[in-house]
């Protein structure tokens, strides 16, 4: 589930060439976003600015994506700032470099310390931009799991309780600051490979479904705010466990995998 979270955007006003703005505050307060400046350069516009961690305290497993936007006559997204936490942190540094963001701007967060991090981008320049709002988006992700065949979410089942106390939990803290507003919740369901591809399609629908239910259950939201997609079956998921195996015979899968072959004739010849 993806939850997109507009913060109060600062607006800007070309009367002069260079603007500064007020101190906007992402995270509950946690985050400062200070002395924003931009500055048309030419046919490019710099949008600077300084991003104030002191009060941060982050989970060695945590990430928070932020990405600054220009919202106008029309819209641009600027490149994304990743915290992340310890652990998260190594992980993202293992990533393969095609994995990765290559263009946002990474910063570990070490906890009970003074911590400022520098965010500079250069843009060309639209007429539109003469006057325009810069937001930051917050895109904080989580999953959940069912049954292999099955489309009823449950609670217990293995890694649910943690993953769905992440939602929760982002839920939580983003109705409860009134600076923060959720304009859409964005589901993706996913289903394996395994099987008749008609039936894999159903099952992944539906369970994007069975998490939209979840959460509804538990908080009265806008039918409105929900959004859905589905991977009928999952075959990059596929192919990176394939890869990551010992299997004697996986250069053979993923050359099936990896094939031009419908799904259920890849599901049939790998079996």
């Amino acid at each position: 589930m993806k939850l997109y979270a507009i913060i109060p955007p600062l607006c800007m006003l070309f009367s002069q060439s260079i603007i500064g703005a007020d101190v906007q505050r992402l995270a509950g307060g946690k985050i400062l976003i200070d002395s924003v400046m931009t500055q048309k350069m030419g046919d490019s516009l710099s949008v600077r600015f300084l991003i104030n961690l002191d009060s941060l305290i982050l989970k060695s497993e945590q990430q928070l994506v932020y990405t600054p936007m220009l919202v106008g006559e029309d819209s641009l997204a600027l490149s994304p700032i990743i915290i992340n936490g310890r652990n998260q942190d190594i992980r993202y540094k293992r990533l393969a470099q095609s994995k990765k963001q290559g263009d946002a701007l990474v910063i570990r967060r070490r906890n009970d310390t003074s911590q400022q991090a520098y965010y500079e981008q250069s843009v060309p320049y639209k007429k539109w931009m003469r006057q325009f709002q810069l937001s930051v988006k917050e895109d904080l992700c989580g999953c959940g799991n069912l049954q292999d065949q099955d489309t009823t979410l449950l609670a217990n089942f293995r890694e649910n309780a943690t993953e769905l106390g992440k939602i929760t939990k982002t839920i939580d803290l983003v109705k409860n600051d009134k600076d923060v507003e959720i304009t859409n919740i964005d589901i993706h369901g996913y289903a394996s490979p395994d099987g008749p591809y008609a039936n894999n399609q159903r099952l992944a629908n539906a369970r994007a479904a069975a998490l939209r239910n979840y959460v509804s259950g538990l908080y009265e939201l806008d039918d409105k705010l929900f959004t859905f997609h589905a991977t009928p079956e999952d075959w990059e998921g596929f192919k990176k466990k394939v890869s990551e195996s010992s299997l004697a015979d996986k250069e053979a899968i993923l050359k099936i995998a990896n094939s031009s072959l419908a799904p259920d004739a890849k599901d049939q010849k790998i079996r």
